[in-house]
Parts: structure tokens; sequence; C-alpha cells
């Protein structure tokens, strides 16, 4: 996938995430992190997930790590990878970075520090299509093709 942000154009391809300014063409840098979603950018910063389970904020000018933490790791109690499944989608809302599963799970971590902040199974059938965000509340499908709504 290809981001397309201000001055900089964010490639990430299975072994690294790079930057290159959009008026040159020359790259900025090359992260080797492994990404398997589309990164997110923002103004300052680019997070991105991989195939590490590691959720990483970079510093989008230099693309210098800020910080790093492994998205199970956090967990009071340790689910099973298998149960939570497969990350599917990573996006920005409220001001914090979500991380959605196939199987119906929701990550929620703070943007400045990677501290998760909220972890919860929100659809028993699992999910089927990427949120949608509109007038505060959070709309999703689920597998049964069912909307769900969240405030």
């Amino acid at each position: 996938p290809v981001v397309i942000k201000n001055e900089d154009i964010i490639v990430s391809t299975d072994k690294s995430l790079l930057s290159y300014n959009i008026n040159t063409g020359l790259r900025n840098w090359n992260k080797a992190v492994g990404p398997v979603l589309k990164p997110v950018v923002t103004q300052n910063n680019i997070f991105t997930f991989t195939k590490n389970n590691l959720l990483i904020c970079l510093e989008k000018k230099s693309g210098e790590i800020l910080w790093s933490k492994n998205i199970y790791f956090s967990l009071k109690k340790k689910k099973k990878f298998k149960k939570i499944g497969k990350i599917y989608n990573l996006t920005i809302a409220n001001g914090k970075i979500k991380l959605f599963s196939i199987n119906g799970y929701i990550f929620s971590f703070n943007f400045r520090d990677g501290k998760l902040e909220y972890f919860d199974k929100i659809s028993k059938n699992g999910l089927n299509a990427e949120p949608i965000f509109s007038n505060k509340n959070m709309l999703l499908i689920d597998r049964k093709n069912k909307l769900l709504m969240f405030n």
C-alpha cells in the first residue's frame, strides 16, 4: 500500500516501510519493519502493524522509531493468538489507535506511548469489513452481515 501525505509518499512492502519526497523522488528513509497493514500517517507520525505483532510509531520526517509494542504483551489475560485472530485493520479514531481482528476483537492504544487502554470482543460473529466512523459512532459489519453500531 501507498500513502501520500503532504510532501511524502509512504510505501509499504512485505519487508520495509519507505518514505520518499513527492517532489524530488528522493528516498527520505527506509525501515525494515515488515508491515502487514496499510500504515496510518498523521501530521508528525506514522503508525504501522508488523508480522511480528508489533504496533510501531515512527517519526514521519526522520523515520526514527519512537516506540514499539507487542500488542499481546499488554493483555492481563493471555489470550491465545488464534482466539483473537488475524489483525486486519489499523485506524485512528477519537485520538486512539484502533486495531481490529477478524474474530471480533478490538484493541485501543494511546498514540503517544502505545499503552493499551482498551481490549474487548465486540462481535461474537467476527468482523467482515473495515470500520466506519460517523457522527461519534463506530459502524461495523459482522460475518453474518449484521450492522453493529457503537458510541
